[in-house]
């Protein structure tokens, strides 16, 4: 059960409070008794966030962007640093696996078309991919139809190193999204994708 959102709307006499997604509201006098009253719930609570106001009235639907904001953030941040620490044994960061899952389903590209997709400068991957030539999982080749050109391509460590990433990343979305039905799965990607056209 996630943490609530709580909402205060402070004016000269009441101290009105908003809870969601439960929905509940309190109400109190705005004298040191009522702030007591309402410290001592929003204690137990240990709510996501409070957002404070001066409207008059509790905004729900506000209170339930916020929260559902903070929910994708905290999914966000949990799975990346989870794969992070999962990536480490294998002497890969998670910028590198965007850079080998690229490559393979694009070989022979260019530093600068891998750039491109990524919205990055040609310049800005260069260290990247001089530490996976180093490990001898990616070769800069010379492209045959433009010999200034350099194609990069997976070596078979490489090409087994990628095998070996895509089943943590597997694993992790199994896991992560375990708690869903097939329908409720189907939903909330319709859901998230509508946001990403968004962002």
């Amino acid at each position: 059960m996630p943490a609530p959102t709580i909402g205060i709307d402070v004016s000269k006499d009441r101290l009105d409070v908003g809870v969601w997604p439960s929905r509940e509201t309190w109400q109190a006098a705005n004298t040191p008794a009522g702030i007591t009253e309402h410290t001592t719930r929003l204690t137990a609570l240990a709510p996501t966030c409070i957002v404070l106001e001066a409207s008059g009235r509790y905004d729900h639907a506000a209170a339930a962007q916020l929260a559902t904001a903070h929910l994708l953030s905290q999914v966000g941040r949990s799975q990346v640093a989870r794969f992070s620490e999962d990536l480490q044994p294998l002497d890969l960061r998670p910028k590198h696996f965007a850079l080998l899952n690229l490559i393979d389903l694009n070989e022979g590209t260019s530093q600068q078309q891998l750039a491109q997709r990524l919205a990055l400068e040609p310049s800005g991957l260069v260290g990247t991919i001089d530490e996976l030539e180093q490990q001898g999982i990616v070769e800069r080749r010379r492209a045959p139809t433009d010999r200034r050109r350099y194609a990069l391509c997976l070596t078979p460590a490489g090409k087994a190193r990628l095998t070996q990433v895509r089943q943590i990343t597997a694993q992790h979305a199994a896991e992560l999204l375990a708690p869903l039905t097939e329908s409720e799965l189907h939903v909330l990607h319709d859901l998230l994708a509508r946001i990403v056209a968004k962002t």
